[in-house]
């Protein structure tokens, strides 16, 4: 199951970020974004999925760079896992489940 990282906004209300090219990268580097730090987010709401597709984003003291950076050594994390995988074996993908 891919992983769902989203947001509350100020109105309670709960949004999920859609993992595409622009959206990966807050969702993979995700450990950075801190509870309670602003955060600027435009784009595309699917209101009754409770989606949002980002076009940008801007955190209030985390830079962009360090935003893809995180995603990059998630994903090479990942990677790592996927191929150390036995055939026939489900993927190590950690967590408890």
């Amino acid at each position: 199951m891919p992983i769902t990282i989203g947001f509350k906004t100020e109105d309670g209300v709960i949004w999920n970020i859609l993992d595409n090219a622009k959206g990966h990268d807050i969702v993979r580097g995700h450990k950075l974004l801190k509870k309670d730090v602003p955060a600027t987010i435009t784009g595309w709401i699917y209101p009754i999925a409770h989606v949002i597709e980002i076009e940008s984003i801007k955190v209030e003291g985390i830079s962009m760079a360090d935003i893809q950076k995180a995603a990059w050594e998630e994903d090479q994390l990942l990677a790592k896992r996927l191929m150390s995988r036995k055939i026939g074996k489900p993927p190590a993908l950690g967590g408890a489940h």
